[in-house]
């Protein structure tokens, strides 16, 4: 989990939100991550129109 949202508004005549989370780790404190080969990377890449 990433987190929890703390809050969310749309502002007139826009087609996002703008969403504020309130994140359940301390980010600053990470000392080292797992990096994950992501299998379905070339089926997004011809979805989103990259080569």
């Amino acid at each position: 989990m990433v987190g929890t949202i703390d809050s969310y508004d749309m502002a007139s005549g826009d087609n996002f939100y703008l969403i504020k989370i309130r994140l359940s780790t301390n980010y600053e404190t990470i000392e080292y991550v797992d990096v994950v080969n992501y299998l379905f990377s070339t089926e997004q890449n011809q979805l989103e129109g990259k080569r």
